[in-house]
């Protein structure tokens, strides 16, 4: 059956090429802080060993070979070097910086209304704090998150750099030779 939405249509995504989309936003983030991350993510959700350590870990992040989704840099400039007619690029650092300006920018380049008041209410429930205190009260109640592991939480930090706590000086050579022209075209170096 189908069931004719309201336009415009609003979907997030992580698939790792270009759909035929009239409009994209492409939220990118520093490739090494995606690694700590997702390291974290996969550790909640069991999807690898609570005992793999990072250093075994970004091997695989960097070759590609957790999911499907590929290497970071491949993901990352397949999007950027699309035929899109559309398309907008955020920076994750950008918006932490500077939420309400780059939200507006978002929201009229989506064609919609910009509400400001709606904009500084989305903020302030977005922020991390909030959104840790939302995941506590919803650890039981929501089926994916009572079936992860409740010591790592789904928001974690949030904070820009934190790959320099988990990077040693190979772990970053390798890195910055596999990806560090993507970091560079995107502003991280």
């Amino acid at each position: 059956m189908f069931i004719d939405c309201a336009r415009p249509r609003i979907i997030k995504s992580h698939h790792p090429s270009p759909q035929p989309y009239k409009k994209v936003v492409y939220l990118v983030r520093d490739g090494r802080d995606v690694a700590v991350s997702y390291y974290y993510h996969l550790k909640k959700y069991r999807l690898i060993s609570n005992s793999i350590e990072f250093h075994d870990y970004l091997l695989k992040f960097i070759n590609g070979t957790l999911d499907g989704y590929g290497p970071w840099g491949n993901h990352v400039q397949d999007w950027v070097n699309n035929d899109v007619g559309d398309f907008m690029i955020i920076r994750y650092e950008d918006l932490k910086e500077a939420p309400l300006p780059i939200l507006k920018r978002v929201i009229e380049f989506c064609g919609l209304d910009v509400n400001e008041d709606n904009l500084v209410r989305a903020i302030a429930a977005s922020d991390v704090k909030e959104m840790q205190a939302m995941e506590k009260a919803q650890q039981k109640d929501v089926e994916v998150l009572s079936n992860s592991d409740s010591s790592i939480p789904f928001v974690r930090k949030g904070v820009v750099g934190d790959w320099r706590d988990h990077f040693d000086e190979p772990m970053l050579a390798l890195f910055l030779e596999s990806f560090g022209a993507t970091l560079s075209d995107q502003r991280y170096l």
